[in-house]
């Protein structure tokens, strides 16, 4: 089943009969022009290290007319040399810019006109997902290790040890409504108690396909000489629980300046435990 791989597109075979005219063109074999379809693509996604599978399709929907024609037959094909233009971005179309977006586009329509065609391209208004911002160079590095271990199975994985650090909030609560009356709008019941300095607490723990760790609270931040305490009288206890008279295990950390100094790869390498850095 063809799916247009830009960006909140859902063309697809099942989705569009052949009555909608919509078709579906795979990358060209030319080197040079399917580079610039991939570079379309890649800012339609936001993923600069996306490449174009063999079944990769865009439909005919973000082409111009005029790189499309009908062949006497009366199939529609794409013109050498053509590349996607139309409707690449139409994800930062949001409801405060929609007629700045349509008078840099030198389109005549009114602000209720591309809402409702939005609504009828099935693009519903929500909050924007929330993901923490990575640069292009940590994305490959998380690719990267992604395709290192992606091979291995179940059983392997029930013998990786993760831990890590987070930061915890005291008194903070995130419920966005409640149900009240007119008149209660500060009853106590309806308000959410705030301070101007939340006190912040930092846990480290680790889990493991065996369970999970104890909490450790973190003095201050955590830094390499008490990460090194919490290694040796917090973590290798609980790795002698998990994995008895020898279990072999991996140990895994992410690649925060603590967990990477010199002194903690020492560490590890005279208990000769097994250690993985995650990319960060």
């Amino acid at each position: 089943m063809p799916v247009c791989v830009v960006k909140l597109c859902k063309n697809n075979t099942t989705r569009n009969k052949k009555d909608t005219g919509i078709t579906y063109h795979q990358f060209p074999a030319d080197p040079v022009i399917c580079d610039r379809w991939t570079a379309k693509v890649r800012l339609s996604r936001e993923e600069s290290w996306w490449n174009p599978r063999e079944r990769s399709v865009i439909c005919s929907n973000h082409f111009n007319e005029s790189d499309l024609y009908f062949t006497k037959g009366g199939l529609k094909r794409l013109c050498k040399g053509a590349v996607p233009q139309n409707a690449l971005f139409l994800s930062s179309t949001l409801p405060d810019n929609i007629s700045h977006k349509s008078t840099d586009a030198s389109v005549n329509a009114s602000e209720r006109t591309v809402r409702r065609k939005l609504k009828e391209l099935d693009f519903k208004a929500c909050r924007p997902a929330r993901k923490p911002k990575l640069t292009a160079a940590m994305k490959a590095k998380r690719l990267k290790w992604a395709k290192q271990w992606q091979d291995k199975d179940v059983d392997f994985w029930r013998s990786v040890c993760f831990s890590d650090e987070s930061t915890f909030e005291i008194l903070q609560n995130k419920a966005q409504y409640v149900r009240r009356r007119h008149g209660e709008k500060f009853h106590p019941d309806c308000v959410v108690p705030t301070v101007k300095y939340p006190t912040k607490v930092m846990i480290w723990s680790a889990i493991s396909g065996k369970g999970t760790g104890r909490l450790y609270v973190v003095k201050g931040i955590m830094r390499q000489d008490q990460y090194k305490e919490v290694l040796e009288n917090r973590l290798i206890p609980q790795l002698r629980e998990w994995f008895p008279n020898g279990e072999p295990f991996t140990f895994m950390q992410d690649g925060a300046p603590c967990h990477t100094a010199r002194s903690v790869k020492a560490f590890f390498g005279r208990k000769k435990y097994p250690s993985v850095g995650l990319a960060r």
